[in-house]
């Protein structure tokens, strides 16, 4: 579930663009494998 897990860590970004940080974590879950995403998700939201 690749592909919700990255529309969800988009949709604050968009909000939230001064959001530096929020930025660069979504940019590591994208570059992360779906192992790495899935526990990243679960802890972000």
């Amino acid at each position: 579930m690749t592909g919700p897990a990255l529309v969800v860590a988009q949709r604050p970004l968009r909000h939230h663009q001064g959001g530096s940080a929020r930025a660069a974590c979504a940019r590591s879950i994208m570059q992360a494998p779906p192992r790495v995403l899935h526990g990243a998700g679960t802890g972000e939201a």
